[in-house]
């Protein structure tokens, strides 16, 4: 909840489903420098993580010239800046960059963490967070669209996110494709559905894993 001062942090509320009353979670202190991006925003192991922007900022002193992450633990109400991946910072000022960050590894795998996903001239580049103290990064993979096997001749991709952990899920302004990161079934693409959602689209997932719709179940819809 953000507050009606301007500049001020917003405010955390938990809901519990046990008592149904929401309870002050505390607040999020979310930096002075940049704007956050809330389309990304999800709860792993406790912990909320929101994502900066990442367009121009001037004075390179300021803590805030480089996005960042923030990590607000519910239960102790306290509040961490994580840096992102060195080696991500490459032209990640430009307008045409897109940051985003996502679950990495499913309920059953006890390595959960998080991933920061970048587009940028149709390059898909993603690191997983490996170390929660030090805020290590590891790159898992760096590929072009055109090299992914999708089709067509316009590749411009639409929306993005990370399913299941290891399942980059892509759309295209007319397509949707799912490309299984996995080092088992890297480089297997496949071609979901057909979608009439244009050059702007946003994936809500409706379960904690991605999975085959059965003879009953309705069909895929992004929007």
């Amino acid at each position: 909840m953000w507050p009606s001062d301007w500049g001020s942090d917003p405010l955390c509320k938990i809901y519990s489903p046990r008592e149904k009353i929401w309870k002050d979670g505390g607040r999020i202190k979310v930096g002075a420098g940049r704007d956050i991006c809330y389309e990304t925003t999800f709860c792993q192991n406790g912990v909320v993580y929101l994502l900066s922007n990442n367009g121009p900022y001037f004075g390179e002193d300021s803590p805030f010239f480089w996005p960042y992450i923030v990590a607000y633990d519910v239960e102790n109400s306290i509040t961490k800046f994580l840096k992102l991946p060195e080696n991500s910072r490459r032209c990640i000022h430009d307008l045409d960059c897109r940051l985003s960050i996502f679950k990495w590894g499913n309920s059953g795998n006890s390595m959960r963490s998080i991933c920061l996903v970048k587009l940028y001239n149709n390059v898909f580049s993603i690191w997983v967070r490996t170390d929660k103290e030090k805020s290590s990064w590891h790159q898992v993979f760096e590929m072009h669209v055109e090299d992914m096997g999708l089709e067509g001749s316009d590749l411009a991709v639409a929306g993005f996110t990370v399913l299941n952990g290891k399942v980059l899920l892509i759309a295209t302004e007319s397509m949707v494709y799912q490309y299984n990161l996995s080092s088992e079934n890297s480089g297997k693409v496949e071609k979901i559905c057909e979608h009439a959602c244009g050059k702007d689209v946003f994936f809500h997932s409706f379960s904690s894993t991605l999975r085959s719709r059965g003879d009953a179940a309705t069909k895929f819809a992004a929007c």
